[in-house]
């Protein structure tokens, strides 16, 4: 059972990282179209926080 509940966990974080990942990248063509620091000093901040999130997730 723990075993199984692990797996799931995984597959749910890996999920979760390949949003994050793909949602950066859109993030990444956004503020290079905008250009501006401010936004990507909000961007970077909203993925290291649910980095900081998942990493959590993984710990519990």
């Amino acid at each position: 059972y723990i075993r199984a509940k692990v797996e799931d966990d995984n597959s749910f974080l890996m999920r979760n990282e390949e949003n994050v990942e793909q949602r950066g990248g859109e993030l990444g063509k956004e503020l290079k179209r905008r250009g501006r620091a401010q936004e990507k000093r909000r961007a970077s901040g909203i993925i290291e926080a649910k980095v900081r999130e998942l990493d959590s997730m993984i710990h519990e």
